[in-house]
C-alpha cells in the first residue's frame, strides 16, 4: 500500500509540474471558416492556468475553460459546452467549433494554424 501511495504522489507531482510549465502561453493564428468557406482575420489564443481567451473571432465566445492539457493537445470548452476547440501542440493546428445542440449539428467550424507569440 505504501508503494502505491508513493507512485500516486509521484504521478501528481509530475502532472503538476507539466501544468506549471505552461501557465501562460499565447498563440497567433490564421484560419478558414469551413462553414462559410471564407478566410477569417488573424486571431489570438491565450492560455493562462485553466482559462483560455480567444480574441478576434466573431460569433464565438471569448472565454473558455481548459479541460485537457497533455503533451499533444490543449482542449477547451465554454460553460454550456456548446463551443470549444483544441490546439495541437506539435503541429500548431487549431480547430474551433460551435454546436447547435437542439439541431444536433455544428454551426461554426474553423480550422487553422497557430504559432507561439509573445
Amino acid at each position: 500500500m505504501t508503494l502505491k501511495k508513493i507512485c500516486m504522489a509521484a504521478f501528481v507531482l509530475v502532472s503538476w509540474t507539466a501544468v506549471a510549465q505552461d501557465t501562460s502561453i499565447k498563440f497567433r493564428c490564421e484560419g478558414k471558416n469551413l462553414t462559410t468557406e471564407s478566410q477569417i482575420e488573424p486571431f489570438s489564443v491565450e492560455i493562462s492556468n485553466k482559462a483560455v481567451t480567444l480574441s478576434g473571432v466573431s460569433n464565438l465566445d471569448s472565454i473558455f475553460s481548459l479541460i485537457q492539457q497533455d503533451s499533444r493537445f490543449y482542449v477547451f470548452k465554454n460553460g454550456k459546452k456548446t463551443q470549444g476547440g483544441n490546439v495541437d501542440r506539435s503541429t500548431g493546428s487549431i480547430n474551433l467549433y460551435a454546436l447547435d445542440k437542439g439541431a444536433h449539428k455544428i454551426t461554426i467550424s474553423i480550422n487553422g494554424i497557430c504559432v507561439k507569440g509573445d
